[in-house]
């Protein structure tokens, strides 16, 4: 019995991706290069192995977040953002200290983890505050967990309505390459 086989038949369904073009950017793809949007755009499927990472991260934030709920502190579960330019889900809304904040949940390797200074991660202060501006909340917490032994690390910022502007307007011509290519639906 090839057990490894099992599971990766069994992910096959779970990794296709609809065949066609969207006219939008994911939240989470901020702070990546034109390159990188490109290629994610454009990938057949997700193979078995990035499946089983994808759920593992999930696990994470399911994890952290009934945590959490059991504290009474969560307000909202993957709010949904959806923009004709940005389209993404809030980790979790959370009510803490006389603060509502956006909550962004990142598990990451010990090496990383190790290195983390001031906000974060660029990719994770970015994606917060592209949240906390399409919502309309002040505050967000970015909490890491390390993958090899669970410590935990959280950088709390403010929103910067300048950051998440630049953000906008980096997505926007950026589609606007990528419909001229016609990489990108309108």
């Amino acid at each position: 019995m090839r057990v490894i086989n099992i599971i990766n038949k069994s992910l096959e369904h779970k990794g296709k991706k609809m065949n066609h073009r969207r006219g939008y950017f994911f939240i989470s793809e901020a702070g990546k290069t034109p390159y990188e949007i490109f290629r994610s755009m454009n990938k057949k499927c997700i193979s078995p192995r990035m499946q089983r990472v994808f759920d593992n991260g999930n696990d994470v934030h399911d994890r952290i977040r009934e945590y959490l709920r059991k504290q009474g502190v969560i307000r909202g579960i993957e709010v949904k953002i959806k923009t004709k330019l940005l389209h993404g889900r809030a980790d979790a809304i959370i009510y803490s200290d006389g603060k509502i904040a956006v909550l962004e949940i990142k598990s990451i390797n010990k090496d990383r983890f190790e290195k983390l200074k001031k906000y974060g991660t660029r990719k994770a202060y970015l994606q917060t505050q592209l949240y906390m501006h399409f919502l309309k909340i002040n505050n967000g917490t970015i909490l890491f967990e390390c993958k090899n032994d669970q410590r935990l690390k959280e950088f709390n910022i403010n929103r910067k309505p300048r950051v998440a502007k630049e953000q906008i307007e980096y997505f926007s011509r950026l589609k606007n390459k990528f419909v001229k290519c016609e990489v990108m639906a309108e």
